[in-house]
């Protein structure tokens, strides 16, 4: 064992290591956070713009006549577009939206249709 001195001495060395060491170790953690929010806003620039509901300013492909016919034909992506178009603005309720018939009174059954309005399946007509 050395002096008292001589461990003072030696424990204020110790003492700024470790403060040392903390501070480095802060540093390198503040790095990485900033790297991480750096590499996060990047990603969410590096994304490709897609349409939202209803509208952010997307703005579709222009159809050609390729797409037209695919469109009348519903077939491929221009079909399904055509298709989901037709849905909304068919002005039908959703089928959630409908109630089952009541049953009749007098016992008598209904058609295993039910009674319907007359509007043409999913609105397409």
């Amino acid at each position: 064992m050395g002096t008292a001195e001589e461990e003072a001495k030696a424990l204020a060395e110790l003492e700024r290591v470790r403060t040392e060491n903390a501070i480095k170790e802060m540093q390198r953690q503040e790095e990485l956070r900033k790297l991480q929010e750096q590499q996060q806003n990047k990603m969410a620039a590096d994304e490709p713009a897609v349409a939202s509901w209803p509208d952010d300013g997307f703005q579709p492909s222009p159809q050609t006549g390729m797409d037209r016919v695919a469109g009348a034909l519903r077939v491929g992506k221009a079909g399904d577009a055509a298709f989901a178009r037709d849905l909304l603005n068919s002005g039908q309720a959703p089928l959630g939206g409908v109630s089952k018939p009541e049953s009749a009174a007098d016992g008598v059954r209904e058609n295993a249709a039910g009674s319907r309005a007359a509007k043409p399946a999913l609105g397409l007509g």
